[in-house]
C-alpha cells in the first residue's frame, strides 16, 4: 500500500492501486507522503498521526519512513527510465 501511494504520487505507473482501507492505512500513506513530497518536513509532528492509531514501537515507525523512502527512489527511478523509453 506504500509503495502503491509513493509511485500515484510520482506518476510511476508500474506500480498497482491499493487503497487504503482503515485509520492506519491512511496515517501510513500520509507519512508516505511526507518522506516522498517533503522530507525536510519529517519531525516529531510528522509521527503523531500513526502514533494515535496504534503505531507507537520506534521500529515499526522506522520501518514505515524506510519503506516510503526506498519506494520513493525506486519510483522516480521507474518514472526517469520511462521518459526515456518514450
Amino acid at each position: 500500500m506504500i509503495a502503491a501511494a509513493v509511485a500515484a504520487r510520482l506518476g510511476d505507473r508500474s506500480v498497482g492501486e491499493a487503497p487504503p482501507v482503515d485509520e492506519l492505512d491512511r496515517a501510513l500513506v500520509e507519512l508516505a507522503d511526507v518522506v516522498t513530497l517533503a522530507p525536510w518536513r519529517l519531525g516529531p509532528a510528522a509521527y503523531d498521526r500513526v502514533r494515535g492509531v496504534g503505531l507507537t514501537d520506534d521500529a515499526d515507525v522506522f520501518d514505515v519512513v524506510a519503506t516510503a523512502s526506498s519506494c520513493t527512489t525506486f519510483s522516480r527511478i521507474a518514472t526517469v527510465l520511462a521518459g526515456f523509453a518514450r
